[in-house]
This record gives C-alpha cells, sequence and structure tokens, in this order.
C-alpha cells in the first residue's frame, strides 16, 4: 500500500508515516513438523533431538493415582483426535510418512492409522536392540510394544518395550499436501512416553498374555470362542495375578479337538506320485508335470515357537486324465496334527491360468521362485519347502491302490513275515511315540537329505548344550527342526529343544526315520513287484 501521508501541525510540513504492518500470514501447521526433515528429504540422523528426551522418565507406580489418572486421560483424549485426523488422510500417504521416519509398516489399514497415531503423539519408535531389521509396534492385546523383526529367517523376534526408544515424528516438505489434512499437529509430539494403568496388589500388566494360543488360531482358522489375552477376561478373572493367568484360563477355555489319528485320506497313485484325496478331482486327475519331467507339487511348513507356530501348506497342479484343457489347482492348509485349516480346488481351463495361479502362490507363501526352488532359500516370515523323494513311486507306471505283497516272487512264509516287519502300521505306531504327525505328513516321504539337515540341527543343539547357550539360539534352532520335519503337537506349543534328553529322543526319530528308509530300499528289487512293496510305507 502507499504510504499515509499527514501534515505536521506546528511545521506545517508533510510528514510521511510508515505504511501499516501487514497482516501475520497464518503460520503452517506442519512448520515444526518440518523442521524435522532437510529440504533434500530425511535429516541423516534424529538422534539429536533425543536430547530433549528424559533420560530415565517416571515409572507409572511412581506417579500418584490422580496424576497417573490425569496422564491416561490426555493420552486417550489426544491419541483419539489424532486418529480422527489420520482417518482423513489416504492411506498410500500415512505408508510414505511412516517409511520416511523408519517405521513399521502394517498391512491392516486400522493398525496402519493406530501406529501413526501413535507416533504422531509419543514420536516414531526406534530400532529393537535384539534384532537386525526390527521395528516397534504397539500391540493393543498385549498392551505394549512388540518387535516386528526376525531374529533369524527361521524365528521371529520376541521383544517387547513399554516405552522403547523414541524419534520425534517428522514430515517432509514433499508430503505438505498429502498431509494437508492433519490439523491439530499442536498435539503431536507432545509426550515423550506412554502411560500404563497400575494394578493394585499382584503385578497384572492390562492385557498381558494369557496363554499360548497358536498362530493359526490367532489368524481365525479356529473358531473364535477361545480367549486370546488377558485382556479378554478381564471381567472374569478380576484378581488373578499374571502368573497364574494360562491355568485359570485353561480351565475356561473349551476342550479342544484332536485330529482324528485312526483313519487316513485316501491317496490316489498316479503316473508315478502321490495325489492328494482331499482334493474332489483326485480319482479323475493327477499332478501335472512339465515338459522337463518336474512335478508341480510341494509340501511347505513353518513352525515358530515364539508365536506358538506349527503350520502346514500342500499344493498340486492337477491336469485332467481325459480332458486335456481342464486342470486344476488344489491347496491345502492349516496346523499340524489338527482340524484346524481348509482345502480349496480352483478349476482352470488351460494350463497358462492354472500355472500362473501355482507359482504366485508359491513366491507369496516361501518368497522363492519356483524356477529357483533347487538354490530354496528360507525367508524371514515365509514357510519353507519340505524336500520329498518320490523316486519310489516314479518307477511305478500302475495307477491306483496297491494291497503290499499282492505281487511278489518271495516264499509265503517270508513274504508274511517281511509284511510284518514292514507293515504300515506299526510304522506308524513306533513313530507317533515321538510326536511325529502321521496324518498330516506332506505327501510322499521325507527325502534322505532332509532328514540329513534335521540330523544336523540336533547335532548343533548338542553342541550348544555343552555352553550355556543364549534363548534365542535355542528357539532358532528348534524352529530349524520342526520345519524339517513336522511335528503333531496339537494346539499346544512345540517342544523347546533345551535338554539333552530331549535332543537325544529327537535324534533317537531321525535314526528311526532313516532306517525306515533303508528298510524300504531293501525291499527294492530289479521287478516291479518290490517296487510296489516299498510304495506301502508311505500308504495311509
Amino acid at each position: 500500500k502507499p504510504p499515509v501521508v499527514t501534515i505536521d501541525a506546528v511545521e506545517m510540513k508533510p510528514i510521511e508515516m510508515p505504511p501499516p504492518p501487514p497482516p501475520p500470514k497464518p503460520k503452517s501447521n506442519l512448520n515444526d513438523l518440518f523442521a524435522r526433515f532437510q529440504k533434500a528429504g530425511k535429516s541423516s540422523s534424529l538422534s539429536s533431538v533425543m536430547e530433549t528426551l528424559p533420560k530415565k522418565p517416571r515409572l507409572d507406580d511412581e506417579l500418584g493415582k490422580e496424576e497417573l489418572n490425569a496422564q491416561l486421560k490426555k493420552q486417550a483424549e489426544a491419541l483419539w483426535l489424532l486418529r480422527a485426523q489420520f482417518d482423513r488422510v489416504d492411506v498410500d500417504n500415512i505408508k510414505e510418512l511412516m517409511l520416511m521416519n523408519d517405521m513399521y509398516v502394517p498391512t491392516d489399514d486400522d493398525k496402519l492409522v493406530m501406529s501413526a497415531s501413535d507416533a504422531a503423539l509419543f514420536g516414531a519408535p526406534g530400532q529393537c536392540p535384539k534384532c537386525p531389521d526390527g521395528r516397534f509396534m504397539f500391540n493393543t492385546d498385549l498392551n505394549t510394544y512388540t518387535c516386528m523383526g526376525n531374529v533369524t529367517e527361521w524365528t521371529k523376534c520376541t521383544h517387547t518395550d513399554r516405552n522403547p526408544i523414541r524419534s520425534p515424528l517428522g514430515i517432509p516438505r514433499s508430503m505438505a499436501r498429502g498431509m494437508g489434512k492433519v490439523e491439530d499437529t499442536g498435539v503431536m509430539n507432545s509426550m515423550t512416553r506412554r502411560f500404563y494403568p497400575v494394578w493394585s496388589g499382584d503385578e497384572m500388566m492390562n492385557g498381558a498374555p494369557a496363554m499360548a494360543v497358536s498362530a493359526e488360531l490367532a489368524e481365525g482358522e479356529m473358531n473364535k470362542r477361545s480367549i486370546h489375552t488377558a485382556n479378554s477376561v478381564q471381567h472374569l478373572l478380576p484378581n488373578v495375578p499374571v502368573n497364574l493367568l494360562p491355568t485359570a484360563i485353561a480351565n475356561l477355555l473349551p476342550t479342544q479337538q484332536q485330529a482324528p489319528t485312526t483313519v487316513g485320506t485316501k491317496q490316489f497313485i498316479k503316473r508315478g506320485t502321490v495325489v492328494d484325496g482331499e482334493c474332489p478331482y483326485a480319482s479323475v486327475a493327477h499332478v501335472y508335470r512339465d515338459e522337463q519331467g518336474d512335478l508341480f507339487s510341494c509340501s511347505l511348513t513353518q513352525a515358530d515357537m515364539a508365536t506358538n507356530r506349527n503350520s502346514y501348506f500342500k499344493m498340486q497342479l492337477l491336469k485332467h486324465d481325459l480332458e486335456n484343457d481342464k486342470y486344476f489347482v488344489f491347496k491345502s492348509w492349516g496346523r499340524v496334527g489338527t482340524e484346524l485349516g481348509g482345502s480349496e480346488t480352483t478349476p482352470h481351463n488351460h494350463l497358462l491360468y492354472a500355472e500362473v495361479d501355482f507359482l504366485n502362490t508359491f513366491t507369496e507363501k516361501t518368497g522363492n521362485d519356483w524356477k529357483d526352488r533347487k538354490y530354496f532359500r528360507k525367508r524371514p516370515g515365509k514357510m519353507a519347502m519340505v524336500d520329498m523323494d518320490y523316486s519310489e513311486i516314479e518307477k511305478s507306471n500302475d495307477d491306483g491302490e496297491v494291497a503290499p505283497g499282492s505281487i511278489t516272487k518271495l516264499d509265503k512264509s517270508i513274504q508274511s513275515l517281511i509284511l510284518r516287519i514292514f507293515d504300515q502300521e506299526m510304522f506308524k505306531s513306533a513313530l507317533k511315540s515321538f510326536d511325529l504327525d502321521m496324518e498330516q505328513m506332506p505327501l510322499g516321504k521325507l527325502s534322505k537329505r532332509q532328514l540329513t539337515l534335521a540330523y544336523g540341527v540336533l547335532n548343533e543343539l548338542q553342541t550348544m548344550m555343552q555352553s550355556s547357550p543364549e534363548r534365542s539360539q535355542v528357539i532358532d534352532a528348534s524352529n530349524r527342526f520342526y520345519s524339517l520335519i513336522p511335528h503333531n503337537f496339537g494346539h499346544k506349543p512345540p517342544e523347546m529343544l533345551d535338554t539333552k534328553e530331549i535332543i537325544e529322543k529327537k535324534s533317537k526319530l531321525i535314526e528311526n526315520l532313516m532306517d525306515i528308509a533303508i528298510a524300504v530300499d531293501l525291499m527294492k528289487k530289479e521287478d516291479k513287484s518290490d517296487v510296489k512293496m516299498g510304495v506301502m510305507a508311505m500308504d495311509p
């Protein structure tokens, strides 16, 4: 605006007055957060801002009741205020923001918004000190921050921290438009720690784990009558100390029914391999074999004691016996040794579509490409592939069910003795005493290579026991063993291989499996009949 001119009443001279100051520009509600980042993106380190955080925050039980309640109320109101703000932001922008702040990004949208709100109030959780790639995320069931990383490719990190080290949340200027709907930034980074309720009497963490619940159950593969955490039963057990919760809740739970162990699923020998009898098309289809002679059939497992996971996944690409343009992709999954799980069969009218279905599923489950399976590498959080041996079956060209001893040149008395020695039910009975699952075992027979790898893990554990190994090392080795050799623990957690007696028991199991493999090999002769007798060890 032009300057305002007035007249001096004494000297009668014009006086040029300065223009009025311009109105203040509206301050961007994100300016404080922009300062966390350089123009080129996030600053190389946010460690300097950690100096503003208290080194030793007061514990919740050191606060007075009124002071703690006031903090809890303030905390809850701020979280819900931020939740309402982030609900208006595009999910992709939230993911980008979390990645820019080196945070773990959940796949579930609701958890994504809650994690962003948590970081906006308290700061972004830092790296886990126990594993190389872990980041913390608040777990509402356990009411604490849990690491989402992996100690190794076989074992999930179990480290928890109620108040992990944090870095104040920052927003890069490049995201100004995407984050423009977040208005109440005055709340952001306003609290340096999370407050928790304190229980009188015996220490009880709100939401402490009530019992070991299988990972498959937690994923909803079982009925939802089960109680997952203490948070679910606080009204039922208001005064039970945390150390007694597993026993108390176990008494409330319905008895879990094990899968029947006396009746097996019929399997069909078709063109040198086995078709899973669970597939509704098993009697009219066979496993597809490509031009290189490779069968499109796989068995996957995943055992993780940290999450009580003991899963299997079986998949086959089947081709109709008579109609060339009909294909099926059969998938079966669940918890080893239980009724928990399911199956599905997807029909396809073209081989290409069936192959894409099979290959994509394999990559999704394992993190490996099917073409590279000979160089299979276990990936963190993914399933392991079980190395199966179909060599005995491939030598048989006949389809259908084979009765052991139905075709042989042996004398009747020797025949009877051999059939008793190599009786399938005798094998099953002997192996069940080792908790080996004989009903949900993958199709085919565990290869000698698979057994050798498992035996190597046991030798590694025996060496560990000579010193004082860390618990994480024992868990990792136990996970590897149970992924290589599927076991039936029902809904109970897998047994920790942490004593000399348990390791010796499992070593005996592997030796028995190897002896059975040798025994079956002894049954193999040059003629077709002996090959068929070798097959009986894997028939259900």
